[in-house]
């Protein structure tokens, strides 16, 4: 999904990739994310919310508590991409959101990323 869309981000779209992606990932794109300006922003809801979602799901709850721990565990580096908020609404959180993307609060230097290894 990720490559798909750099053709699209190195035409000058503003180009959204909505998945799991966790930090863990971001090595296997270093090379193909050269000169293409990345917010990389994660949500992360409450392991309470965590459960109620997966409760909903059929097979879901073993999955979700999984990324739940993952991405509570993935070090300072990425804590600052991260976004915490069980109370806001869709439109509330879309707007903190395009606020700290404006204040580059978001944008992620390839750079400080650990090159794959392997």
């Amino acid at each position: 999904m990720v490559l798909a869309a750099i053709p699209y981000a190195r035409g000058g779209f503003e180009t959204i990739v909505d998945f799991t992606i966790g930090p863990w990932a971001l090595p296997f794109f270093k090379p193909w994310m050269k000169n293409i300006p990345v917010d990389f922003i994660i949500l992360c809801p409450s392991e309470r919310v965590c459960e109620e979602r997966a409760n909903g799901r059929e097979g879901g709850a073993r999955h979700d508590k999984e990324l739940f721990h993952a991405f509570n565990e993935m070090g300072e580096l990425f804590e600052r991409f991260t976004l915490r908020d069980d109370e806001g609404s869709v439109e509330e959180i879309i707007e903190k959101m395009k606020e700290r993307m404006q204040r580059g609060e978001y944008r992620l230097d390839f750079s400080t990323i650990p090159d794959n290894e392997g």
